[in-house]
C-alpha cells in the first residue's frame, strides 16, 4: 500500500491542548456530549484524498482501511495477528501438495441490499482484475494461481483454462501453480473482493451515495467531505458487530480535528506529527511494517546497467542521508523488508558508520571471552571516526572502479540525472544531500522535480526519470509482499526492474517452508540491494490520534488496519454505589 513520505509537527498550542486534556478527559469528556444505547457512532477523520471504493484501482493505506467497513472477502483481517480468519468462506480445505484449495462460503452470505452471494461473483470479480488491459494495480498478487500471468498479460485468452474454479454456489476452488506459502494471507486483501454483479462492466460506481457491498457495513452517504457507514443488517456475523455506524470525514484542517477529537466529536484519526510528539497523551504510535525507499529506473541507459546504480549509491554521504535525527521517530532502514517473524532482514553495506557498529559488535563478541570474564574495552571514539572514514574512501574507490567498467572513467561523463520527489516531504531533502554529493562528485547536471499530492503519483507513474521515492506499507504480514512488487509482470514495479535470477529466486521460495524460504527471499532481497535498485532510507512509523479509555477493539499492528467489524466502545462503569449516566459510552 502507497502512503506518502513526511509528516509535520503539532503546532506547541495543540501538543499542550492534548497534554492537558489527558488529566481533564477522564471526566470532562462525559459532559455535553449525548448518549444512547442504540446510537454507537463512530467518529473517523483521514485527509482528503481520490479514495475509491472499487478494488480495480485501490492501493492506498486509507482505501485498504475503508474496505474493512465495506468489503470481506474469502478471509478476513484478524485484528491482532492479521493472520488470516473466516470471512465469506466459513472454512477451507487444502490439498495435500497444497497447491488446491477449496472455499466453503457460508449459506448467509448476501449482498448488502439483501441479494446472494455465491462462488461465481467470487470468480467474476477476480476475471475483471485480471482482465488484459484493466492494469489493476495489484492484479499481479493473483500471480500464484495457474494461468493468471498469461492469462492478464494476454499470453493466453481462455478463462477456462485459469485455476479459478466454481464447483457450486457455495465452493469456489482455486488451484495454485505452486505451493505458496503466503497465499492465504493475500486473500485478506481488499483486491479479492467481491463486487455486486451489476457493477460489471459499469463505470464510476465507486462513490456510490447507495454503494452495494457484501462487508459488515453499507454505505448510506458519500459527500466529499464524509462517507457515512451503517450497520448493514444483511451481513453473516451482523448481530456481532457492536457498531451502530461509523462517520468517516475528510479534512486538511488538522487543527480543526484535533480541536473535534478534544470535544469527543472524534473518536479516531490519522494524523501528521513529527518528533517527540509521539510520547503526547492520545498519540499512539508503533513500528510499521513499511519501508521509505528511492528507486532507480532501471530501463534507460546507463542506468540499467547495475555498476552505473552502485557507483552512483557508494558516493553518497549515508551518514547524512540516514540520520536519526533528520528521520526521527522513524528509524534508519539498511534493507528493503523490515524485520518481522522469522525475517532478520539484511544490510545493504552502503552505511558506514552502520558497518563499523556491526563490525565493532562481532569483534567484541569474539574477544568476549569466557561469560564470567570482563568485556573488552569499547573502540575510541577516534578509532571509529578513523574506520568509517576508512571505509567511505573505499566506497569512493569502488564507486569509480564500477563506473570506470561501465565507461565512465573517473566517474565523468554521466547523463543527466532526474530525481522526482514528493513536494515539502523528507524525501524533498534527501534529494538535496544526492544533488549536491553527484554534481561535486561526477560533474553530472542534476535536477530535482518536486510535485504535490495526486500529481507526484501521476508522474512517477509517468517516468522520465532517473530516481524517484516510495513509502510502502506491506499488504500482508509477509516479507513477499515488499519482493513481489519488482518481478517483470507486477504493475507496481515503478523500477522496471527485469530479472530472471531474481524472480527464480522467488519461485525457489514460493515451493519452501520454513528456513529454507526464508533463505530463498533473502536471496531474492540481496540482489535488489546489491544491484542498488532500491536505496532504503526509513522505517515507517503509523500514527493515529484515539482515545483508548472510550474505544476496544483496535490494535495496534504491523500494517495499521483496523477492521471496522471488531471496533465497538468501552463499557462506562463507575465505583459501587455511583450512578452512570449509560450502560455504554456512545461518543
Amino acid at each position: 500500500m502507497d502512503a506518502a513520505i513526511g509528516t509535520p509537527r503539532l503546532p506547541r498550542w495543540l501538543r499542550v491542548g492534548l497534554c492537558l486534556a489527558s488529566l481533564i478527559l477522564p471526566l470532562g469528556e462525559l459532559a455535553g456530549q449525548e448518549f444512547s444505547a442504540t446510537a454507537r457512532e463512530l467518529v473517523v477523520a483521514y485527509p482528503v484524498g481520490e479514495y475509491s471504493l472499487d478494488p480495480l484501482h485501490t492501493f492506498s493505506t486509507v482505501e485498504a482501511q475503508l474496505f474493512t467497513g465495506v468489503y470481506e472477502g474469502l478471509v478476513a483481517y484478524d485484528p491482532i495477528t492479521l493472520n488470516p480468519v473466516a470471512g465469506q468462506a466459513e472454512r477451507w480445505e487444502i490439498s495435500r501438495d497444497r497447491r488446491t484449495y477449496r472455499f466453503f462460503l457460508r449459506e448467509d452470505a448476501k449482498f448488502s441490499n439483501g441479494d446472494t452471494l455465491t462462488a461465481q461473483h467470487f470468480r467474476s470479480s477476480w476475471l475483471r482484475i485480471l482482465e488484459p488491459g484493466a492494469a489493476a494495480e495489484y492484479s499481479f498478487m493473483y500471480d500464484v494461481i495457474t494461468g493468471v500471468p498469461e492469462y492478464r498479460t494476454g499470453r493466453a485468452g481462455d478463462e477456462r483454462r485459469l485455476g479459478i474454479r466454481v464447483i457450486s454456489d457455495q465452493i469456489l476452488e482455486v488451484e495454485l501453480a505452486q505451493p505458496a506459502a503466503h497465499f492465504l494471507k493475500t486473500l485478506a486483501h481488499h483486491s479479492f473482493s467481491a463486487i455486486h454483479p451489476s457493477y460489471l462492466g459499469a463505470i464510476n460506481w465507486d462513490r456510490a451515495a447507495l454503494l452495494i457491498g457484501n462487508g459488515p457495513f453499507r454505505v448510506r452517504e458519500w459527500v466529499p467531505e464524509r462517507l457515512l457507514l451503517e450497520r448493514n443488517p444483511h451481513y453473516w456475523g451482523a448481530s456481532r458487530v457492536q457498531l451502530d455506524r461509523i462517520r468517516i470525514v475528510f479534512s486538511n484542517d488538522f487543527a480543526s480535528i484535533v480541536d473535534r477529537f478534544l470535544a469527543g466529536d472524534v473518536h479516531w484519526a490519522n494524523i501528521p506529527v513529527g518528533g517527540d510528539d509521539c510520547r503526547l497523551p492520545f498519540v499512539l504510535c508503533n513500528q510499521l511494517f513499511a519501508t521509505s525507499y528511492f528507486f532507480f529506473r532501471t530501463d534507460n541507459e546507463p542506468f540499467d546497467d547495475a555498476r552505473v546504480r552502485r557507483g552512483l549509491a557508494l558516493l553518497l554521504p549515508w551518514d547524512q542521508i540516514r540520520d536519526p535525527e533528520l528521520l526521527y521517530p522513524r528509524q534508519p532502514a539498511h534493507s528493503l523488508v523490515p524485520p518481522i517473524t522469522d525475517y532478520s532482514g539484511l544490510q545493504d553495506q552502503l552505511d558506514c558508520r552502520a558497518a563499523v557498529a556491526i563490525a565493532q559488535r562481532e569483534a567484541a563478541l569474539e574477544a568476549g571471552g569466557d561469560l564470567g570474564g570482563d568485556p573488552p574495552p569499547a573502540p575510541s571514539a577516534e578509532a571509529t571516526s578513523a574506520a568509517v572514514e576508512e571505509c567511505r574512501e573505499l566506497n569512493r574507490a569502488q564507486a569509480r572502479r564500477l563506473l570506470g567498467q561501465a565507461g565512465y572513467a573517473n566517474a565523468l561523463g554521466l547523463p543527466p540525472i532526474i530525481i522526482k520527489v514528493r513536494e515539502g516531504s523528507t524525501a524533498d531533502r534527501i534529494a538535496e544531500i544526492m544533488k549536491e554529493t553527484w554534481e561535486t562528485e561526477t560533474g553530472a547536471e542534476v535536477t530535482i522535480q518536486a510535485f504535490g499530492g495526486d500529481q507526484f503519483v501521476a508522474e512517477v507513474q509517468a517516468g522520465g526519470f532517473t530516481l524517484s521515492h516510495q513509502t510502502w506499507v506491506g499488504d500482508f504480514a509477509d516479507p513477499v509482499t515488499f519482493l513481489q512488487m519488482w518481478t517483470e509482470a507486477s504493475n507496481l514495479n515503478d523500477a522496471r526492474y527485469v530479472s530472471r535470477r531474481y524472480e527464480r529466486a522467488l519461485g525457489d521460495a514460493d515451493r519452501r517452508d520454513g528456513p529454507a524460504r526464508t533463505a530463498a527471499l533473502e536471496r531474492a532481497e540481496q540482489m535488489l540491494l546489491d544491484d542498488s535498485v532500491i536505496l532504503p532510507i526509513s522505517r515507517h512509523v503509523a500514527l493515529n490520534l484515539l482515545h483508548r479509555g472510550r474505544v476496544s477493539g483496535w490494535y495496534r499492528n504491523a500494517l495499521d488496519i483496523h477492521p471496522f467489524r471488531f471496533i465497538t466502545f468501552r463499557r462506562v462503569t463507575g465505583p459501587p454505589g455511583v450512578a452512570s449516566l449509560a450502560g455504554e459510552l456512545a461518543g
